[in-house]
């Protein structure tokens, strides 16, 4: 899949339904790193801007890269009123960003869309001598971590994860799966009989109407 154009028409259902991140997320990248509030933060593949809404207060600036633009539209939607957010068009293996001009960079559930190496070189470029890099996601079952060896090739990036529960409804649910990148859209021809076996998947293992659902997020940063 083209990672510029995989979320188009997903963007609102991305925004409203995705499962969220750990709230320990945050105080555990500024523990780990050291930053503090004098930090300008840069949110590569920021989508509809889950991670940097967490970051907002506690941050003196967030600049907000995506290459989809209707991902970006949904962040700018949440987060324009604040006077540190900026949101810009740009890729991971290619943000646009001066050299040297980031404290921290961050990466929510999107390493695996990156050219690793280009997007390492990147990261290199324009962090700041001692900045960090942070990378979070959440696991879902067996699912596999991404491979970071190209951030952290010594093994000595920090890593935490935080069990989480969420209670969905059937259109939570539903709105979640339809965010991601691999399902049809609801104009497409094939949605329909996709959205019946979601459904039956859905009741098998709902309780009166409620899924709950176990996944952990995690979250490595360390230094390059």
């Amino acid at each position: 899949m083209d990672p510029i154009t995989a979320y188009n028409s997903k963007a609102s259902d991305y925004a409203a339904y995705r499962l969220p991140y750990s709230g320990d997320i945050v105080t555990t990248a500024l523990d780990i790193t050291g930053l503090r509030s004098a930090c300008t933060m840069v949110d590569v593949a920021a989508g509809t801007g889950i991670v940097s809404s967490m970051f907002i207060e506690h941050v003196t600036r967030i600049i907000a890269v995506e290459p989809n633009a209707e991902m970006r539209q949904q962040a700018d939607h949440v987060l324009d009123t604040h006077e540190t957010f900026t949101s810009i068009a740009g890729a991971a293996e290619h943000t646009t960003l001066p050299d040297a001009s980031a404290d921290l960079i961050t990466v929510g559930q999107a390493w695996h869309w990156f050219d690793p190496q280009a997007a390492a070189r990147e990261f290199v470029r324009i962090l700041k001598p001692d900045g960090w890099v942070a990378v979070i996601w959440n696991r879902f079952g067996n699912t596999k971590d991404p491979d970071l060896t190209c951030l952290f090739p010594a093994g000595d990036a920090k890593r935490m994860e935080f069990p989480m529960v969420a209670k969905e409804s059937w259109e939570q649910y539903i709105g979640g799966v339809r965010s991601a990148a691999a399902a049809p859209s609801v104009n497409d021809p094939a949605y329909h009989e996709f959205e019946q076996d979601q459904r039956t998947l859905f009741d098998s293992k709902a309780l009166e109407g409620i899924l709950t659902v176990e996944y952990c997020t995690v979250i490595e940063a360390g230094k390059l």
